[in-house]
């Protein structure tokens, strides 16, 4: 699974939740069937997180990575099984 702190994402949201903790953006992008990967925003002022949900991956799109100090970027562990597979 990639992982990239300071950097996200750009031009393939899906959609975009708050969430209480970290763990649950990884479940929503599981729960969305086009959701590939997802960025991650560090603990904003009210203690949530902002969840982006990505309909493409960081493998086929490197150019639309963009760095950002308050983002982590994850590639979803799920579609990446399922396309080695």
């Amino acid at each position: 699974m990639q992982v990239f702190r300071g950097q996200r994402l750009k031009n393939h949201l899906i959609r975009s939740a708050e969430v209480l903790n970290k763990e649950l953006c990884g479940v929503l992008c599981f729960m969305e069937s086009k959701c590939v990967s997802y960025n991650l925003m560090t603990e904003n002022e009210n203690g949530k997180y902002k969840c982006e949900l990505n309909n493409a991956s960081y493998e086929e799109n490197k150019r639309d990575m963009e760095e950002d100090s308050n983002y982590v970027y994850r590639g979803a562990e799920v579609k990446q099984l399922l396309q080695e597979g």
